[in-house]
């Protein structure tokens, strides 16, 4: 984390009593204390003065993170397989075969048996 490496090197200087790089060396100062190349120094401060003439503002790049996985859920297949005895138990709507009375009544309340 940043705001750690510029609290350990300032730690750094108190213990020293002195700059550790000299106070003239501005860019290398600023990539010592944040961990960073002079190289990328560089690179942002110049994206910084063309941001500043043009009235923009400095692009960063995002923090790229796990993507949720896609979960597919089965609910359950078409195919009857009781008797014809229990055919009142088996009238259920379409879209909500396979799922328990009380998963059911969840996906009514929820909204989530609507057909896209």
């Amino acid at each position: 984390m940043m705001v750690l490496k510029v609290k350990n090197f300032c730690e750094r200087e108190k213990r020293n009593n002195a700059p550790l790089i000299p106070l003239r060396c501005v860019q290398a100062r600023v990539a010592a204390i944040t961990g960073v190349s002079e190289k990328t120094v560089s690179k942002i401060t110049k994206e910084g003065e063309v941001a500043a003439s043009t009235s923009t503002k400095v692009s960063t790049p995002r923090k790229s993170g796990p993507r949720p996985k896609k979960i597919i859920i089965e609910v359950g297949d078409d195919s009857d397989t009781s008797d014809d005895e229990d055919d009142e138990e088996d009238e259920v709507d379409d879209d909500l075969s396979g799922i328990s009375p009380l998963d059911e009544h969840f996906l009514i309340d929820h909204n989530y048996n609507k057909k896209y």
